[in-house]
């Protein structure tokens, strides 16, 4: 208390924000929680972030001149939080399997900065890159055993009780995200877009169907999860985002063909069940094949050709422009009046902001991604842990096809999910596979 009433003294004499001391206090608190429990540090990382996007339209906080919002800060303090837990835990990162793919894009993130049209904006994605990373390596040296990886699994399902909540309530009050081509508002819980949330609810979505499959042990724990399932499976649907409903399918697809083909038929009546009696939802599905120049596959062919153009006109096919510059170069060419300016397809994103270069350091990226796991998934002898990886996989191939029509690269909820989960998992079962290749 002494503590708290000296920083907001200072604060108040020198002209910072009134949550200033709050945010030290804070601070301090989750700096002795690092140190002393980690794991515990890491699900309270989580459970802050899928609740922080809504407070950044209402609250900033000014240091130094500057307005920060809440995101920012958090941002920052992760980063520190990374380069503490490398300083420490620096001998356990040549084990890392995910840090080739990091190195990857953030090597080829940093040289674009050399020529970057918007450097800021490309400084900005670079430290929220390296706050995956942290997210996932965190993940990596604290998740141990099946139970620590577990009580991560369960940690991502309370961190989205509140965002479930909050978009619950936006449907009933009918107060959501007002879009042009959507006949009711779109829910978007406490993120920034509808399309944000639904892609982060269908990772939960299929985290929690792993939990049911392989962690739910006890009648509560398989009560509470299939509740959990239908409430979130609900959220996805209220969110009348098409490209979470493709991502949804996609993993029950693949999941049916190479594991249980009876869920194929299944995969194919409930869908059509449920647009047959909701007419919004039958509208919007059948928007998605709608061909005439106001439709929002027009405005993205539209989108993607311009800025294909651009870069050949400019020179730039084999450079780019930098890493997130792609609204700036958009922006530059077709202005404002036209509608967003975000790439929607991350693989468009890249060559425009890495040319040739770019793109392929994109490929690759993935690939790195995707090994580790395929690894892990073939060395390990265990049928669950093969249901773990596979899972994860399949999560990884859904989002990627998304990446086709949305800007997933920046969706930082939904990579913060995955690489919690991935992170943990290679932590956790790095025995397993060894044992195997033994």
């Amino acid at each position: 208390m002494i503590a708290f009433l000296l920083f907001l003294f200072v604060s108040t004499s020198y002209g910072f924000s009134i949550f200033t001391p709050f945010f030290l206090i804070l601070g301090a608190f989750a700096l002795f929680l690092f140190l002393s429990k980690p794991q515990i540090f890491l699900f309270a990382l989580i459970f802050v972030r899928m609740s922080l996007d809504y407070s950044s339209q209402y609250f900033t906080v000014s240091i130094l001149e500057r307005s920060f919002t809440f995101s920012e800060l958090f941002g920052i303090a992760i980063a520190a939080v990374g380069i503490i837990t490398l300083i420490r835990k620096g001998k356990e990162l040549r084990k890392f399997q995910l840090l080739p793919a990091f190195l990857l894009i953030l090597f080829w993130g940093t040289v674009s900065l050399t020529f970057s049209i918007e450097s800021s904006s490309t400084l900005r994605d670079l430290l929220r890159i390296f706050d995956l990373f942290t997210f996932a390596f965190l993940a990596y040296v604290t998740i141990s055993d099946r139970t620590d990886f577990k009580r991560l699994l369960e940690s991502l399902f309370i961190a989205f009780i509140i965002p479930l909540g909050v978009g619950l309530y936006q449907y009933a009050a009918h107060i959501g995200f007002q879009d042009e081509s959507s006949p009711i508002p779109r829910i978007f819980g406490t993120f920034a877009h509808p399309n944000v949330f639904s892609l982060a609810l269908f990772a939960i979505f299929a985290l929690a169907i792993l939990y049911r499959t392989e962690f739910a042990e006890t009648k509560w724990s398989r009560a509470l999860t299939i509740v959990f399932l239908w409430v979130s499976g609900f959220a996805i649907l209220l969110t009348l985002s098409r490209v979470a409903w493709i991502a949804t399918a996609i993993f029950f697809l693949i999941i049916a063909v190479f594991r249980n083909r009876k869920l194929i038929l299944p995969m194919i009546l409930i869908p059509i069940f449920i647009l047959a009696l909701s007419g919004t939802l039958r509208e919007r599905a059948i928007q998605s094949f709608d061909l005439n120049p106001d439709s929002s596959i027009a405005w993205r062919l539209t989108l993607w050709s311009d800025n294909i153009r651009k870069t050949f006109i400019d020179g730039r096919e084999w450079y780019g422009y930098g890493l997130e510059t792609f609204p700036s170069a958009s922006e530059e060419l077709r202005g404002i009046v036209l509608g967003s300016n975000d790439a929607h397809n991350d693989f468009v994103k890249f060559f425009i902001e890495g040319g040739y270069i770019g793109l392929a350091s994109f490929i690759a990226y993935l690939g790195l991604l995707f090994f580790p796991l395929v690894r892990s998934y073939r060395n390990t002898p265990g049928k669950d842990v093969k249901t773990i990886f596979g899972v994860l996989i399949v999560l990884l191939i859904a989002i990627e096809f998304s990446a086709l029509s949305d800007n997933v690269f920046r969706n930082t909820p939904l990579w913060i999910i995955f690489f919690a989960a991935a992170g943990g998992a290679l932590g956790a079962f790095k025995t397993s596979s060894k044992r195997r290749l033994s």
